[in-house]
């Protein structure tokens, strides 16, 4: 609401013509001042000693000032404030308040009360003081006006009457202003309620056909502004196919009825949807005279029906496409409603579409009903994120099905209580019928699986025991081969190698003497191979010292024989070991060596013995060419790579492992492995 002043109720012309006509029966200055700025609105014959004087000069003018503010701070409503300022003249101030506002004070003043004339040495000083000239200033005084008590109160009484007379005439004007104010504030309202919400009204009278309304009218069916309207006007926009329900007939049958209908109106080639909402007029014979009502625009909220509608019908077909039906659910009333899907679809004849939810609990299998409640309970928590759960019910026809159903709450009262669900729901019959053959057949491949692979596990382990029974075999033939070598063969041989150098020692023929050393030669270096392969067959170290010992000589001979420099590293937990362990890894290693000292092209190597976790590993590296692994891979049991192809297939059957980093310029690593108990 607007702030009004005193300015803005009253004519202070008539209050100025008062004010004058006031001092000349009392003699008494009257002011009206404006309690908001301190501006002058009404004033007369304020006294000279005051405007001339102590309002020009700035320390007398302080003094005015300090009297005015004391003046402020001790009004009293309906009251008279009386004070004699500082510079020694008589006040009065009567507040003048409306609506419980102060909007203005009354003063009167200056004078003198009489006998207080003895104090003109004062003014006499203040001359003196803010250099005023003295006769003036006497003179001035001299004209100020001395009044008895009795005059005082009866002016005081008088102004009282005049304050109530002004805040009663100030009181009145600002009610009509506010009223005026609140009738337009209504207008703006409704004039802007009626362009927002598109609605104008209208009053027709029945015997003249003459019409008025609001200017919305224009809007709604597209006439110009300035044009007047007429009720053939606005049937002429009406649809061709809606005009006989819109033209009032007050005889016709169901006329009321047809003030409050929808129709349809043609606007610059357009279609426009309308609603009427009108009663009839009566006169004092209870006699039909005229029409008043309202008309809207609802296009808006046609094409959004026609759109939902549309939506509808779409998510409708969605859900039965998709199996899946809608439901809704009220805990206050404990309904459900479902749609026509799922009737069909739980077999229910067609009829009513709502449920009571504790009717429908009671087809619900009783596995599933604790999960009603527990699921209800974490969504309402927001431990879940939404209502979702499985569960069998049973349908009409006595059959079990399951039902995967999901919704969120979505209206709340001030509580957090809930008030509305929605959702949607799926048969998961067939689902879940897959889902128990699936599991089933799950079962039944699973303990398939377990029995092969027992099967394969055993076999394994056979593979496992003949492979060692195999290499024990094959190194007792080592043995033995090594044996008639070692006792027999090169025996016999040295036998032979003796005989031969004696007959070329008494042989005088020459020709046979050099054949017979020639022979002597070659017995030698067959005694030479057959030592060696022996060496090969059965290493000496092997049994004297273990496999730790039987691998540094190895070493050794590899620098010796081929150039190979071997760094050995053994670790202790070797020993005991098979001998025939021993012996197939003494072998593994041998041929890793050598196929160090064929490919790699470099003069040293490193080998790393030792057992962990229960393997015995046995790790060669050097830092040679290396070569393409996936490469010799591919060609495995031919050509290139066949000796690593027959080390991996020995320590496989041992149940061991072979794992090779190599790649060209990047030298080559093996890492042999095989379980120290031959059952890993």
């Amino acid at each position: 609401m607007k702030t009004y002043r005193i300015s803005d109720l009253l004519d202070l012309s008539a209050v100025q013509k008062m004010a004058e006509a006031h001092y000349r029966a009392t003699g008494m200055p009257v002011g009206i001042v404006d309690a908001l700025d301190d501006a002058i609105l009404v004033s007369t014959a304020w006294q000279d000693i005051c405007s001339k004087f102590h309002r020009v000069h700035p320390e007398a003018l302080k003094k005015c000032q300090a009297s005015e503010k004391y003046i402020k701070e001790h009004l009293v409503e309906s009251g008279a404030c009386r004070y004699k300022c500082q510079n020694g003249l008589w006040n009065i101030a009567l507040p003048i308040s409306v609506a419980e506002r102060h909007l203005a004070t009354l003063f009167l003043g200056q004078f003198f009360y009489e006998g207080e004339i003895a104090e003109r040495e004062i003014f006499i000083r203040q001359a003196r003081e803010f250099g005023f000239d003295l006769d003036d200033y006497l003179a001035a005084l001299d004209r100020v006006r001395i009044l008895t008590n009795q005059e005082v109160d009866n002016i005081i009484e008088y102004n009282k009457g005049l304050v109530a007379f002004i805040t009663d005439i100030a009181e009145r004007s600002l009610a009509k202003l506010e009223a005026d104010e609140a009738v337009l504030k209504q207008q703006y309202f409704l004039q802007k309620a009626q362009e927002i919400g598109q609605i104008a009204t209208f009053e027709l009278d029945l015997k003249t056909c003459e019409m008025t309304w609001t200017d919305e009218l224009y809007r709604i069916f597209g006439l110009p502004v300035d044009m007047p309207i007429t009720y053939e006007k606005i049937l002429n926009c009406v649809h061709p196919d809606d005009r006989k329900y819109v033209e009032i007939c007050p005889d016709a049958p169901f006329a009321a009825e047809i003030l409050n209908i929808e129709y349809r109106i043609v606007v610059d080639g357009s279609l426009k949807w309308i609603k009427r909402k009108a009663e009839f007029k009566l006169d004092e014979k209870d006699e039909i005279t005229g029409v008043i009502g309202v008309v809207q625009d609802i296009t808006e909220r046609k094409l959004t029906e026609e759109a939902l509608a549309e939506s509808g019908k779409r998510l409708r077909l969605s859900l039965a496409g998709s199996g899946a039906s809608f439901w809704e659910w009220r805990p206050e009333n404990n309904y459900i409603y479902f749609d026509d899907y799922w009737w069909k679809m739980m077999g229910y004849a067609p009829g009513n579409r709502i449920f009571n939810f504790e009717v429908l609990k009671k087809s619900v299998h009783p596995d599933s009903k604790p999960l009603f409640k527990k699921t209800l309970q974490k969504y309402i928590e927001g431990s879940i994120p939404r209502y979702e759960m499985e569960y069998r019910i049973k349908t009409p026809a006595g059959e079990w099905k399951w039902i995967w159903v999901a919704g969120e709450c979505m209206e709340w009262d001030k509580n957090k209580k809930p008030l509305r669900f929605i959702g949607i729901q799926r048969d998961i019959t067939p689902k879940k019928q897959a889902e128990e053959e699936i599991r089933s057949l799950n079962e039944t491949l699973e303990e398939r699986v377990a029995r092969r692979t027992a099967e394969l596990e055993e076999r394994r382990r056979q593979i496992q025991r003949l492979a060692l029974e195999l290499s024990e075999v094959e190194n007792r033939e080592r043995q033995h081969i090594a044996t008639i070598l070692h006792d027999d063969f090169q025996q016999e041989l040295a036998y032979i190698k003796i005989e031969v150098s004696l007959m070329a020692r008494d042989n005088a023929d020459r020709k046979v003497g050099q054949k017979l050393s020639y022979l002597e030669s070659l017995i030698g270096e067959c005694i030479e191979k057959s030592r060696n392969l022996s060496y090969e067959l059965n290493p000496p170290g092997l049994r004297r010292g273990g496999l730790p010992m039987a691998l540094e000589i190895l070493g050794q001979d590899m620098e010796d024989n081929y150039g190979l420099k071997v760094r050995v590293r053994t670790r202790d937990g070797l020993e005991p070991i098979s001998l025939t362990h021993a012996s197939v890894l003494h072998r593994s290693a041998r041929e890793l060596l050598f196929n160090v000292v064929k490919h790699a092209g470099t003069t040293s190597a490193f080998m790393d013995v030792g057992c962990r976790n229960g393997m015995i590993y046995i790790r060669v590296k050097d830092f040679g060419r290396g070569f393409d692994y996936d490469a010799v891979r591919s060609r495995e049991g031919r050509g290139v790579g066949f000796g690593l192809y027959q080390l991996t297939e020995r320590i496989t059957f041992l149940g061991g492992t072979v794992n090779i980093r190599t790649g060209p310029g990047k030298g080559c690593c093996v890492v042999l492995k095989v379980p120290r108990d031959g059952n890993v």
